[in-house]
């Protein structure tokens, strides 16, 4: 048992660890499962996490970059249990999320597209600005969606994400939202968008 959550906490997936322990993978994802639920019961658990968000923003990152690997991983355990529970406050959720796209944490890169979807605005742009810091083209679909939002906030910080990223039809989805975009702050930022991206290597 040791082992296995020794090479889980070294990052290595059920199947791999079944195969380098020449074991079958429903026993080593039990055991995975019993030492997260142990993990959410002890008293413990989320320390690093609570330490974190409980700093003031530009002393977050300072704080993490300090962490030896071990606690690193361990923070990524505690946040990722974070995300797994209901009713969190909307407000740590917002520096959770911040985190996520800072660090560039891929392996939660699947907790932006789940809370692309809140109801809370300020989730939702802070989902959208980590999406434009992270770079994973799997989140095109989700900053679309973000661009034709009712917000007007959460449409600016979409919008200045998806401009990141290149793809396909990007000048013409553009001009599609310059029609619709009513928000006139909105509607510079996709005038200078579709211009830069247009010009784009012409100089």
């Amino acid at each position: 048992m040791n082992q296995i959550i020794e090479l889980y906490r070294q990052g290595l997936t059920i199947p791999q660890i079944s195969q380098r322990l020449c074991m079958e993978n429903n026993l080593v994802e039990n055991v995975i499962i019993e030492y997260k639920l142990r993990k959410i019961a002890s008293k413990d658990t989320l320390s690093i996490f609570r330490n974190t968000i409980s700093q003031p923003k530009d002393e977050r990152i300072q704080y993490l970059t300090s962490l030896s690997n071990d606690e690193k991983h361990l923070f990524i355990e505690e946040l990722s249990t974070f995300f797994s529970k209901k009713n969190q406050n909307s407000e740590d959720v917002m520096i959770s999320i911040w985190i996520v796209g800072e660090l560039k944490i891929q392996k939660l890169s699947y907790v932006l597209c789940q809370f692309s979807s809140s109801r809370n605005r300020n989730i939702k742009r802070m989902v959208y600005s980590s999406m434009g810091k992270m770079i994973d083209f799997r989140f095109i679909p989700y900053l679309k969606t973000g661009c034709k939002d009712q917000g007007i906030q959460v449409r600016m910080y979409a919008i200045k994400s998806l401009a990141l990223y290149d793809f396909e039809d990007k000048i013409t989805f553009f001009e599609k939202l310059l029609c619709m975009e009513s928000n006139e702050r909105n509607r510079e930022i996709l005038k200078n968008i579709i211009y830069e991206t247009t010009n784009q290597g012409k100089e």
